[in-house]
């Protein structure tokens, strides 16, 4: 197996870290993982590096990507920094977040046009794909069924909302310090009971903010049925949100419309107050 341009010493690296290494693979994604798996099965000590652009024009090389974290390569104690990801990989946490991100980024007109542009009757991409596959004989139309209509809605919606949700967890679950499961497994407690009184009640204010965002974008998902079936097929898809402005500015009835918005306003009032409750009472129920 060939791997070029390999240097002969990692710049900015101990000499003893590529001494103890018997073969470098270039290349941190699903290639190099392969290469790494092969020749670690032939009793190798393998190092995944990927290369870095540096901002001043200098290339250097580095630990990194999928391969570097789905090893590990180097499992001895003393070359434990080099199964971490410290490159630019596809694995590297800060990728990963500007990644998750663009959901989230998009508005929801943008969202609605992708989807729509995805699930179209005519030359939508899902069409297209089930078509070449064999699974359909024909072009389906999406949104002929109320039902199937209303569950792809909810799919976008889910699509533009998680990596919000994503994230907030994710700090949130960073900040839990590793002390407290410590004591827990010293006190016999398992992985259950460890999520439950340890990293569950540490978390439960971002459950919380999430919980009352994804209700409150939830009541409000308007440009998405506006854009996609505009409240059908029939009224299938017609949601508190879509039903105020249909009734205000295509029916003209101003006074009716008003009172479907402040009835939408007062129940995402009543279920905040609802969840904060109930996240009281369970926070009680676990302090005592």
């Amino acid at each position: 197996m060939h791997f070029p341009h390999l240097p002969e010493r990692l710049p900015g690296r101990e000499p003893t870290w590529f001494e103890s290494t018997d073969v470098v693979v270039v290349g941190s994604g699903i290639a190099g993982l392969t290469a790494a798996l092969h020749l670690r099965e032939a009793g190798l000590h393998v190092t995944v590096v990927t290369k870095v652009n540096i901002d001043d024009g200098s290339t250097r090389w580095a630990q990194g990507g999928i391969a570097a974290v789905l090893g590990p390569f180097d499992t001895p104690a003393a070359h434990a920094e080099d199964t971490m990801v410290a490159g630019v990989g596809l694995c590297d946490p800060a990728a990963v977040r500007v990644l998750v991100m663009i959901p989230w980024s998009l508005s929801q007109v943008m969202v609605a046009i992708t989807f729509g542009w995805l699930f179209n009757s005519q030359f939508g991409a899902l069409n297209g794909l089930l078509y070449q596959l064999g699974i359909i004989g024909k072009y389906q139309f999406w949104f002929a069924d109320g039902f199937r209509a209303l569950n792809f809605l909810g799919v976008a919606f889910v699509w533009s909302l998680v990596p919000f949700a994503t994230l907030l967890f994710l700090g949130a679950l960073q900040t839990v310090p590793p002390e407290l499961h410590q004591a827990a497994k010293v006190d016999g407690a398992n992985v259950f009971r460890r999520f439950y009184h340890v990293t569950l009640p540490w978390i439960q204010p971002t459950m919380l903010v999430v919980l009352i965002v994804a209700t409150l974008n939830g009541f409000l998902a308007f440009a998405l049925i506006y854009l996609i079936t505009a409240g059908g097929p029939g009224e299938s898809t017609t949601v508190l949100s879509w039903w105020g402005y249909s009734t205000t500015f295509r029916a003209r009835d101003v006074g009716k419309g008003a009172a479907i918005f402040y009835l939408l306003t007062f129940i995402i009032f009543g279920l905040s107050a609802l969840y904060i409750r109930l996240f009281m009472r369970h926070d009680e129920q676990l302090s005592t």
